[in-house]
């Protein structure tokens, strides 16, 4: 606090995230003389609550940056006192906050709103967002980045609505929503400039969705949610055999068509996901329905930096080979639990894309020693293929000698290739490899 009155004048932007900052600080803090924030962050703070919000606000009116992800206590109450009081906020994130449909629709006041973060909000619904983004007389038009992971109740209606309204996105992320190819559709074809989408675990996305083209009649079934077709366990990354208990049915029901709407698209302006020409980010993250008949098609972007393609368990070394062609600039690739991907597959990949710098094939037990051989031969006219690797037990194809030949050569590699050994053993390993390398990745489901 000494600090903070003397240099009052001269600081705009504080982190206090994860600290044990509580409602009496933060109050204090929000009214020092002379200060006057434009950024805030308490993200993971437990102890903030509506009160100290509340009090922020009032006293920091100038604030364009607020972060409050992960605070629990955090409800309706702070989003309609940051509705209220800051009328210059730019950036508002509230992931795992407990809003609910009654605070969000007010959103609609902050008309200079560019980023907002409501992931994993589990009490808004469609209809919330609805009229606090999309509504009649004034959306939210200078949205640019729109985060709203694993908001169950999210559906296509809400994201047919919100493309229509909100154009200009850049970055958009609805991982874990309950839509389709309705929404990728209405995606591909209004958010022309967006250069970041994640998708991952939407389990109703087809071939249809990615190639803009009407839903075939017939349904593919559904996997089982912690198995896959040949009963191999994702959850636990142990691979045996279970039977179903219970058989899926032969034909899945059909659902009752929801009612048109204005937003709709006519069939004449369905387009592809190569539409989107400025997408540098995709994630297809367990999007298991999608085959290499879609991916096959649309993989085609020269700005391309990142695809995510893991635990999409019908793609095959086809959809590899339009990988390698059609993303020429990509730098990384996550290609987790591909049963059906192989040794030339992945030569492909490393032998066209030169600036491939992370390669995750976890668990891709199709894979031998000759993946690891096509890491290290492949070159360009500047420099070896860069590859960061993540090569685990499950990888049951390549030799931990292999592993240990490839870190020799690429001496900036970062290899995890012990987990072929039980017990603690792996784990010190990692410990180590944080400390030499300084930098580490680990797989999370």
């Amino acid at each position: 606090m000494r600090f903070l009155e003397t240099n009052a004048s001269r600081i705009t932007a504080l982190d206090f995230s994860r600290t044990k900052i509580d409602d009496a600080s933060l109050s204090s803090l929000a009214q020092i003389p002379n200060l006057s924030l434009t950024e805030l962050c308490v993200g993971f703070c437990r102890l903030v609550t509506d009160k100290g919000v509340s009090a922020l606000c009032k006293a920091q009116p100038s604030l364009k940056l607020l972060d409050l992800t992960g605070c629990r206590s955090v409800t309706d109450a702070s989003l309609e006192s940051v509705c209220s009081a800051c009328e210059n906020i730019r950036i508002l994130r509230l992931g795992e906050c407990r809003v609910t449909d009654l605070s969000v629709c007010k959103l609609k006041s902050q008309h200079g709103l560019r980023q907002l973060d409501l992931n994993a909000p589990y009490w808004v619904t469609s209809q919330g967002l609805s009229q606090g983004l999309c509504s009649t007389t004034s959306p939210l038009t200078n949205l640019t980045s729109l985060n709203l992971a694993r908001c169950s109740s999210v559906s296509d209606s809400f994201i047919v609505e919100m493309t229509c309204c909100i154009p200009h996105l850049l970055d958009l992320d609805i991982s874990s929503c309950s839509i389709g190819n309705a929404s990728l559709r209405a995606i591909s074809a209004r958010l022309t400039n967006l250069r970041r989408l994640r998708l991952a675990w939407c389990r109703e996305l087809t071939d249809s969705g990615l190639l803009g083209t009407v839903d075939m009649d017939f349904q593919f079934p559904h996997d089982d949610d912690g198995d896959d077709e040949l009963g191999h366990s994702l959850c636990t990354h142990l691979h045996h055999r279970f039977p179903h208990i219970f058989s899926l049915p032969k034909q899945a029901s059909k659902k009752p068509l929801p009612p048109k709407s204005e937003h709709d698209l006519n069939e004449a302006e369905f387009r592809p996901l190569t539409n989107l020409r400025s997408l540098q980010l995709l994630d297809l993250k367990y999007c298991n329905r999608i085959t290499d008949q879609s991916v096959s098609q649309v993989m085609s972007f020269n700005e391309m930096r990142c695809l995510c393609l893991s635990l999409c368990t019908k793609l095959t070394d086809v959809s590899l080979a339009a990988v390698s062609v059609g993303l020429p600039n990509l730098e990384e690739l996550h290609l987790a639990l591909l049963g059906s991907v192989t040794d030339a597959g992945v030569r492909e990949i490393s032998e066209r894309l030169h600036r491939l710098s992370y390669l995750d094939v976890f668990s891709c037990d199709q894979l031998t020693d000759r993946t690891i051989d096509s890491a290290r031969y492949s070159t360009t006219p500047i420099r070896p293929c860069v590859v960061l690797m993540y090569l685990c037990a499950v990888c049951t194809g390549i030799s931990e000698y292999a592993g240990f030949k490839l870190k020799r050569d690429l001496d900036h590699l970062v290899l995890v290739n012990r987990q072929h050994q039980c017990s603690r053993k792996p784990v010190q390993h990692l410990q180590k490899n944080v400390k030499s390398h300084m930098f580490f990745g680990c797989y999370i489901l």
